[in-house]
């Protein structure tokens, strides 16, 4: 589909906005530009698994390349927000471009407000110390947006994002900050929980282990 189609066709991949409970997937920071105050990130990794919370229990998830078709169109009132922590009380700005084609995944660049907790969102981020974190609904109906392979396996074909999150606690493991632009000074702050931290990474690791053995041809 073109990019003039993309934009008569309405919401992201022709559809309307999915009803439900948002599902909350992580991405990464590219770079921070504190002159203009935005933050770059791969909001949604394509092709990448990850172990998540599905409806009460535990599966291997992947969004699929051009599942954010269109998004790059949402603006004004209908644009998308960002927050802290999944937190939609807690604003910190708002998603001023989208690049759905990236081949990294679904890339934003975040504006953040010139407010106390924009400041400190600002700052972590150049820290590399917060994560980012999208809250998505599979377009309706489900049984088009979604493709299981096996009990424990499901990739994303067309998701509707309800909004960004900057979280410590991201739920893919691999998510970093790959490069700062333009950096200020920061200080550095660690982690409050990093037994906790360290628990969930082991947890996530033996749930993987578990759906391998579980999916494979001779279980």
């Amino acid at each position: 589909m073109t990019d003039l189609a993309e934009e008569l066709a309405g919401t992201e991949n022709g559809s309307e906005r999915p009803t439900g409970p948002l599902l909350f997937r992580s991405g990464s920071q590219l770079g921070v530009n504190f002159p203009k105050r935005l933050v770059e990130l791969v909001v949604a990794p394509y092709e990448e698994p990850a172990l998540v919370d599905w409806k009460g229990r535990l599966i291997s998830e992947t969004i699929a390349r051009g599942a954010y078709n269109g998004i790059q169109r949402r603006a004004g009132t209908n644009r998308v927000r960002a927050n802290r922590d999944h937190d939609v009380t807690r604003s910190v700005g708002y998603a001023a471009s989208f690049h759905p084609s990236h081949e990294d995944g679904l890339v934003a660049e975040v504006k953040l407000s010139k407010t106390v907790l924009g400041d400190e969102t600002l700052e972590l981020c150049d820290d590399g110390v917060l994560g980012v974190s999208a809250g998505y609904r599979p377009m309706e109906p489900e049984s088009e947006s979604t493709e299981w392979q096996g009990r424990n396996r499901v990739r994303i074909l067309k998701a509707w994002l309800g909004h960004i999150a900057f979280t410590a606690d991201p739920a893919y493991e691999g998510a970093k900050v790959l490069s700062v632009r333009a950096a200020g000074e920061g200080i550095w702050t660690p982690s409050p929980t990093p037994n906790l931290d360290r628990l969930r990474a082991e947890r996530k690791q033996r749930e993987y282990d578990r759906l391998a053995r579980y999916d494979s041809p001779s279980s």
